[in-house]
C-alpha cells in the first residue's frame, strides 16, 4: 500500500489493520481503489469511507459511504427486504399525492 493510500484511508477513518484482515489481495484492492471516482458505489453522491464486505463470504464488494453502509446493515443485506422498503416508499409517495389531490378538489 502506498503512503498516499495509507493517508487517505486513515483520513477517512478506515482502520488500516482492518484492511489487512480483509480477504483481498493488494492488486485487487489497488484496482478497486483506482477505479473509484471518490464517491460511494451505491448513492454516487457522498465520498466513500467504508470498505464494504459480504458478511458471509468475507469478500470485498465495493467502497461505500457510511450512510449507504448503514442502510445495507439495517436491512441485513437482504435485497427482498430492501425492495419492500422501496415499494413502501413509492406507494406512500403515490398515496400522499392522491390524498393531496383529493383534498384540493374537496376544498372547492
Amino acid at each position: 500500500m502506498t503512503y498516499i493510500k495509507y493517508l487517505l484511508l486513515t483520513k477517512r477513518g478506515i482502520n488500516v489493520k482492518m484492511y489487512k484482515k480483509i480477504e483481498i489481495n493488494k492488486n485487487d484492492f489497488n484496482s478497486l481503489f483506482n477505479n473509484k471516482c471518490d464517491v460511494c458505489a451505491v448513492c454516487n453522491e457522498l465520498p466513500w469511507s467504508v470498505i464494504d464486505i459480504d458478511i458471509k463470504t468475507r469478500k470485498v464488494r465495493d467502497l461505500l459511504c457510511q450512510r449507504c453502509k448503514n442502510f445495507l446493515v439495517t436491512f441485513n443485506d437482504d435485497p427482498q427486504m430492501m425492495q419492500r422498503a422501496a415499494d413502501f416508499l413509492e406507494n406512500e409517495k403515490q398515496d400522499t399525492h392522491a390524498r393531496t389531490k383529493r383534498q384540493t378538489t374537496d376544498n372547492r
